[in-house]
């Protein structure tokens, strides 16, 4: 530490819905941790490394387990959903429920929005970055004086693989 309440050069400063930097580290999670006066041991740090290896699939408790197992090979399930609920609890992570009957989760680092295209057949999910939303949120938030604290686009269909499928049914007269 350099002045007592700063943290070392390159360190970021969170907020409670980690809106900051998108290259957030293990280092910064500790800190941020060890500042709020939460533990953080060696079963969570495998759970957000598994986490945040898998974050653009948007991965379910048991896809966290099983990248949890590279890191930590005797992590049990129910530590790894201990882990996942302790995270969103603390504010480090949020549930996402895509439909089909599995909660998903992802990191609250991100400033920019994200838009999600959601394949009702298949359960694929494409994440689509989209800076100019966090515009239109606050605009529209601005005109209607509402006190905007989540905001989310979700597109649900086909994907063109499912899509293809679907063609090839019909074609064969078994769609």
């Amino acid at each position: 530490m350099n002045s007592g309440m700063r943290p070392e050069r390159g360190a970021l400063y969170f907020s409670p819905l980690f809106e900051n930097d998108p290259r957030f580290q293990m280092r910064d999670l500790k800190f941020y941790l060890h500042q709020q006066g939460l533990k953080f041991t060696k079963q969570r740090e495998a759970v957000w490394s598994a986490l945040l290896m898998l974050r653009h699939r948007h991965p379910s408790c048991e896809d966290i387990y099983l990248q949890s197992r590279e890191f930590y090979p005797s992590i049990g399930w129910a530590t790894v959903y201990r882990a996942l609920r302790w995270m969103k609890e603390v504010g480090l992570i949020q549930e996402r429920n895509f439909g089909g009957g599995r909660v998903r989760y992802e990191p609250r680092f991100s400033k920019e929005k994200q838009i999600h295209l959601i394949c009702r057949q298949c359960g694929k999910i494409i994440e689509l970055s989209a800076p100019e939303m966090s515009q239109f949120w606050k605009s529209v938030a601005q005109k209607y004086k509402f006190a905007l604290d989540m905001d989310r686009v979700e597109g649900y269909g086909l994907c063109p693989g499912c899509e293809q499928k679907n063609a090839f049914r019909k074609a064969d007269g078994r769609g």
